[in-house]
């Protein structure tokens, strides 16, 4: 075979043999590989293997591509979310403290906090309005064990 397509378009005679060498120069440099056998070979049953080999390879790769650009420019949107929790089982009873204060830092606290805290008493607190009256209370400021 010749070396340039103008070399080939030179050297053969009619219309049809230009275009058959043309298209045997392409196919024989092709990067895709079963076009070469579909040019090259010698006998026609190898042709006509490597033509349907290579037409249906074809196909299914514009099958393919047609489905997955069509799936994209749908521009679809689906979300799935799925929040999982776990069911807790609760006590049957429930115990709450319902102090105010711990009696530990109560204890390690100033008198005068001593003192209020001792008259919020649980008794103190169900007594009626108006009993325990604020010109009673005697606020104590500092600290009395100094004294």
């Amino acid at each position: 075979m010749a070396g340039s397509v103008v070399d080939v378009i030179s050297s053969s005679s009619t219309k049809r043999s230009k275009l058959w060498d043309i298209f045997t120069f392409y196919t024989e440099r092709a990067s895709m590989n079963g076009i070469v056998f579909v040019v090259d070979s010698l006998h026609i049953n190898k042709r006509i293997f490597w033509l349907i080999l290579l037409l249906s390879a074809t196909g299914a790769m514009t099958f393919h591509l047609y489905s997955l650009v069509s799936k994209y420019l749908d521009y679809a949107k689906h979300s799935d979310i799925n929040i999982g929790f776990s069911s807790l089982e609760f006590p049957a009873v429930t115990i709450c403290n319902v102090n105010i204060m711990r009696v530990s830092k109560v204890e390690n606290a100033s008198v005068a906090v001593q003192d209020f805290m001792n008259r919020l008493s649980q008794n103190n607190l169900e007594t009626k309005v108006g009993q325990n009256s604020p010109e009673n209370d005697v606020i104590v400021t500092g600290d009395e064990s100094d004294t």
